[in-house]
């Protein structure tokens, strides 16, 4: 159901399609959990890619069996990855599946994918960030009416509002995604996760207060062997070689 694989400093977690099933599903999430705690304390990464089989976030019958008193958050530990996370997936995107896939920095999705939220029209309330993430992203007019009603996002829709980045065909997609982690894999590890984190803590903060966090986060940028070595490798006209320290 989880398969988690290194490539370099890039972590890779393929989901595949999990049968309705409470025990299922409740052994899923104590795997999921125990594989994203191992990829945030793992020191040697720099970028994670969580790559979805098609319809694999299509979660809309598995709503009634996530009671989180009893089973980890799908998206608790996912949203405090430090570094970056591109999220991809296709066919239908509902339900938790589009609450865990928004919680990527980089979304990339099929040319086929609909996402929706319908726990509100099935008499339950979002409870993995949905009705926090989707409005950040789409806006509060869209995110109300997507929430309220139940309505799905085509793909050029979603692409023009915002929800996701990128849109390829199907059988492409997780490899268009791996291509964007190893572009990305090349740049300072240090760089990158602070830039994350400038972003996302920023945007929850006053402008004044997140602009000292910027400033703070760009000096202590300046203790890495890496901004040392990215100078150096500007001066000598090559490509820099980050360590991650």
């Amino acid at each position: 159901m989880v398969k988690y694989t290194k490539e370099g400093n890039i972590r890779i977690i393929e989901l595949e399609h999990v049968p309705v099933s409470e025990p299922l599903w409740g052994e899923f999430l104590f795997s999921f959990d125990e594989v994203m705690n191992e990829v945030a304390e793992d020191r040697e990464t720099s970028v994670v890619v969580m790559a979805a089989a098609e319809g694999a976030l299509d979660l809309t019958e598995v709503i009634p069996l996530l009671d989180y008193e009893l089973y980890p958050s799908l998206t608790a530990t996912v949203s405090r990855l430090p570094s970056p996370l591109i999220t991809a997936a296709g066919g239908n995107i509902a339900g938790p599946g589009l609450e865990l896939f928004l919680v990527g920095d980089i979304r990339v999705a099929s040319v086929d994918s609909l996402f929706s939220l319908p726990q509100v029209s099935l008499g339950f309330l979002p409870q993995d960030g949905g009705t926090q993430r989707l409005p950040r992203l789409v806006g509060r007019t869209k995110a109300s009416e997507m929430l309220l009603t139940g309505m799905s996002l085509k793909d050029q829709e979603a692409l023009r509002y915002g929800l996701v980045h990128r849109l390829y065909p199907p059988e492409t997609v997780k490899d268009e995604a791996l291509k964007l982690a190893r572009n990305l894999s090349i740049q300072a590890p240090f760089a990158l996760k602070f830039a994350k984190e400038a972003i996302t803590r920023g945007l929850e903060l006053p402008l004044a207060e997140a602009l000292r966090m910027e400033a703070d986060l760009y000096f202590l940028l300046h203790t890495t062997e890496d901004r040392k070595e990215g100078i150096t490798a500007f001066r000598e006209r090559r490509k820099p070689r980050f360590l991650g320290k």
